[in-house]
């Protein structure tokens, strides 16, 4: 239950869901499957078109249903978790491409350009972080 400002406690709009049908709620998107944002969140530094991994379903009776969404930078660790409505969120199609952008911004105090001595071409564009 959620507590209002005069102190009671009301009741999610999945609580309100009796409990025999709380188990035929249909999800349009499955838990874990990979999205695509379709605006930009700013107060979480996401773009429209980031891709996100469904990690929570909010269902309700009254509006459209929401989801929890975590989103990882390119190794694997958290950026953000954001809830946002079914509308703002789709499929990853099969004709999409993914892209890589820096989710600090183009400059950030704690990286540095150094040549990246790994690759065979000699090509040194990479960013590498500073340890």
């Amino acid at each position: 239950m959620n507590e209002t400002k005069s102190g009671k406690r009301s009741l999610t709009d999945y609580q309100r869901i009796p409990e025999q049908s709380r188990s035929e709620v249909k999800m349009k998107y499955e838990l874990f499957k990979e999205v695509v944002l379709h605006r930009d969140i700013p107060g979480k530094k996401l773009k429209k078109g980031d891709v996100a991994t469904i990690v929570e379903h909010h269902p309700s009776t009254t509006s459209e249903d929401g989801y929890s969404l975590e989103v990882f930078n390119a190794l694997g660790d958290t950026l953000a978790v954001v809830t946002v409505s079914e509308s703002e969120i789709e499929t990853l199609k099969e004709s999409e491409v993914f892209s890589v952008r820096s989710y600090f911004g183009r400059y950030n105090s704690q990286l540095e350009k150094k040549p990246d001595h790994s690759s065979r071409s000699g090509h040194t564009s990479g960013w590498t972080e500073l340890l």
